[in-house]
């Protein structure tokens, strides 16, 4: 848990101080309005994947291999299907609501909100297709270890796109942080390392707060 959350943070709730290393505060301010928007867009499918993992830990915990893997389809397939709704509503709607959350002074936050549009649709993949399908199984160790390779990554895109492109450029780096998550999960998972044992079962980690 300590190695999630500090993986985690690397590129989840530090970016603001990283980019704080290169910009003003204006610029910073920027960024990270349009973070919280992106964020809380994603936020809106938490009572799916709540819904979901409790019941899929019962079910992988019972052996119920195939009532679990049905589940777990069929609430990836809502939760990506939401994300990608929220992600293109994001990339049409950035100007009206920055507009309307922000004020008119926060414009320069229109471009880094719809670069970050992409995150629901790449959380929703991570959270439905790693964690609902990773976690249930005990392969915490494996999604420790793409989180953190993400966090590195996103550390070292933070200092070559920030510096010369400010929020846009910490915006970019953002996504493709989380981009590698989520492509790093559906490997694991097409791979077959979930590997549906009920014996490897271990106390799944609270989804409630993961951002």
């Amino acid at each position: 848990m300590f190695v999630f959350r500090s993986a985690e943070s690397l590129y989840g709730v530090g970016n603001v101080f990283l980019l704080g290393l290169f910009a003003t505060p204006e610029i910073v301010g920027y960024f990270a309005a349009a973070e919280k928007i992106a964020k809380s867009a994603f936020g809106l499918l938490n009572p799916i994947r709540e819904a979901i993992f409790p019941r899929l830990s019962h079910l992988a915990a019972r052996g119920g291999k195939e009532a679990a893997a049905k589940l777990a389809r069929r609430g990836a397939a809502v939760m990506i299907s939401g994300g990608a709704i929220l992600c293109a509503a994001l990339l049409v709607f950035a100007p009206l609501a920055t507009r309307l959350l922000l004020g008119g002074d926060f414009a320069p936050a229109v471009d880094a909100l719809r670069i970050l549009a992409l995150l629901p649709l790449l959380l929703s993949v991570t959270y439905s297709v790693g964690f609902q399908w990773l976690l249930p199984f005990g392969k915490d160790a494996l999604i420790n270890q793409i989180i953190l390779a993400a966090g590195l990554t996103n550390v070292a895109l933070s200092f070559l796109l920030a510096r010369p492109f400010l929020h846009v450029g910490m915006a970019w780096a953002v996504v493709v942080s989380e981009a590698l998550v989520a492509i790093g999960m559906v490997t694991a998972v097409s791979r077959g390392t979930a590997g549906w044992s009920s014996q490897s079962i271990q106390t799944p980690l609270p989804t409630g707060e993961l951002l």
